[in-house]
């Protein structure tokens, strides 16, 4: 094979990797709730119950892809999402995911989650900080793995 095929072999494996359903799935439903944050779309009539019956499972599914990059891009559209439910739902469905991010095998991953936390605290307050986040955060402290 010539160094034009191979590269030419290249470029159409990265573009069927964009276009896979896993992407196209995650920045469908990342638009979707860029839609849903904004007052003026017709989609924010949704409302959360469908934004957790429909995008949730999706999250849940992408958080634990094989892939870092994917992972990372889920973590950071958090925040946004957060914005869209209440502390206490948040904690509900999704407050465990983002502590499993704490212990990702990937350095990015577990620095991402990290400053997730931050912007997470900016959004639910101290408050929720104190009572959902600490606590967890220190009994992974005490774990000898951690």
């Amino acid at each position: 094979m010539s160094k034009e095929d191979h590269s030419s072999n290249a470029r159409v494996e990265k573009t069927v990797d964009c276009i896979s359903p896993k992407n196209v799935t995650a920045r469908f439903y990342i638009t979707f709730a860029d839609k849903l944050r904004d007052n003026e779309s017709e989609l924010n009539v949704i409302g959360v119950r469908r934004l957790s019956q429909s995008l949730l499972p999706v999250i849940v599914e992408l958080a634990s892809d094989v892939k870092w990059r994917v992972r990372l891009g889920i973590i950071e559209y958090v925040p946004r999402l957060a914005g869209q439910l209440s502390p206490e739902f948040f904690d509900k469905r999704l407050s465990s995911l983002c502590m499993s991010w704490l212990t990702d095998h990937v350095f990015a991953i577990r620095e991402a989650a990290t400053n997730n936390f931050k912007k997470l605290v900016e959004k639910f307050g101290r408050d929720w900080a104190q009572n959902a986040v600490i606590p967890k955060v220190l009994r992974l402290a005490r774990d000898q793995n951690y």
